[in-house]
C-alpha cells in the first residue's frame, strides 16, 4: 500500500466498511445456531474455503500454534501478527481475518471438550 492523503479518521472509515459488509449479502457467521437440530454449528470462513486445501491447513496450523502459546502477551502478539498478515496477504476485511482466528479457536475448544468426556 502506501500514500493516500484525505481527511477522516481511519476509525471512521473502518466503521463504514463494517457497516457496508454487514448490510450486504447474508454472511455466514463462524458460529451459528441451528434451530432445527438445536445445536451450534461452526463453519469455516468463506474466504478460507476458497483457498487450496494445503494452504488452508497450513494457515490453520499457524493460528492453532498461536492459540496454544502459554504466555498471554506472546499469544496475543502472535495472533495479532497473523491477523494483520491475513488482511494484507488475502486482501480481506478485519472481520474476515478475525473470523479465521475464532474459527480455529472454536475447533480447538470443541476438540478439548470432546476429549475430556
Amino acid at each position: 500500500g502506501g500514500g493516500g492523503g484525505g481527511g477522516g479518521t481511519p476509525v471512521r472509515a473502518r466503521a463504514n466498511a463494517a457497516n457496508l459488509s454487514a448490510g450486504g449479502e447474508e454472511k455466514k457467521e463462524v458460529l451459528q445456531w441451528d434451530s432445527s437440530k438445536k445445536i451450534w454449528q461452526i463453519s469455516q470462513p468463506e474466504w478460507l474455503q476458497k483457498l487450496p486445501k494445503e494452504q488452508r491447513f497450513s494457515l490453520m496450523r499457524k493460528v492453532k500454534a498461536a492459540w496454544e502459546i502459554e504466555d498471554q502477551d506472546a499469544r496475543i502478539k502472535s495472533l495479532a501478527e497473523l491477523h494483520e498478515k491475513f488482511i494484507r496477504t488475502f486482501n480481506i476485511s478485519i472481520e474476515d481475518a478475525s473470523s479465521m482466528i475464532w474459527y480455529v479457536f472454536l475447533e480447538l475448544k470443541i476438540r478439548q471438550l470432546s476429549s475430556e468426556k
